[in-house]
């Protein structure tokens, strides 16, 4: 006589054996809450939340808390790939004065550079403001340095920009506190193996909330040369993720 327990066969003179059995029954999801023009807003009630699942009838949560203070895990991720990347002094001096600014004593930092391969400069280090302009000065050199090359050397590009953000994301898994991705890109992906969409359904499945700045021109929403967010797989992965998308001369990411 037998029978089956935690998906393996058990003898019957086993059943005696005490078995722990976990029911996951509280599961906690990030979420951004912005005002008009994306600016802060009042605290709102945490009686006023509430969710469904599949389209069924919406049902308050058992408990909200504000992230605000909660350590943050960020991984930067400068992507070099583009034709037209307008990296400068001026990126350093940007993401350098996320801290004390936006980054905190409390707070690690990740940097990866995107180029002709991926490459990661530092893993979950204190977001010290000299130590991350000096890291993102690295990182940006290899690019400079094949800019000024007279004879245009190129190479062949191994890693493609979701690919890239996958393996952010994962690193960041790990991480405890609150997990972000900061990506300067043009948001154009020449090739993954990853599809947007499985990146987009990744960071949501490891609560990472993914900011993007673009340095290519913006034109408004309803352009015709734009259309709607699900036309830019860049912006939606960083919409739908818990993040955002900002204009090259908007402030990248602020602590909320």
């Amino acid at each position: 006589m037998a029978g089956w327990g935690q998906g393996l066969p058990v003898r019957a003179q086993d059943a005696d054996i005490p078995t722990l059995h976990v029911y996951a029954n509280t599961i906690q999801i990030p979420v951004l809450v912005l005002g008009e023009d994306r600016k802060k807003i009042a605290p709102i009630a945490p009686n006023r939340f509430s969710v469904s699942f599949d389209g069924g009838p919406p049902f308050r949560v058992s408990h909200v808390r504000l992230e605000g203070d909660d350590p943050i895990s960020l991984a930067i991720l400068l992507d070099m790939s583009g034709a037209e990347a307008e990296l400068s002094s001026k990126l350093e001096d940007a993401i350098a004065g996320l801290s004390p600014l936006s980054l905190r004593a409390q707070d690690h930092v990740s940097v990866y550079g995107l180029d002709c391969e991926l490459t990661r400069y530092v893993s979950d280090v204190p977001a010290d403001q000299a130590h991350l302009k000096k890291l993102v000065h690295e990182a940006l050199q290899s690019w400079v340095d094949r800019r000024r090359d007279k004879q245009g050397s190129k190479c062949e590009q191994q890693v493609q920009l979701w690919d890239a953000l996958a393996f952010a994301t994962h690193q960041l898994s790990a991480l405890p506190g609150r997990r972000v991705i900061l990506a300067v890109t043009d948001g154009k992906d020449k090739g993954s193996k990853h599809r947007w969409n499985e990146v987009r359904v990744f960071a949501q499945a490891n609560a990472v909330a993914v900011f993007g700045m673009t340095y290519v021109p913006w034109l408004p929403v309803g352009s015709p040369s734009v259309g709607n967010a699900l036309e830019d797989p860049f912006r939606s992965i960083c919409e739908l993720s818990g993040g955002w998308c900002f204009r090259r001369t908007e402030v990248m990411w602020r602590r909320g």
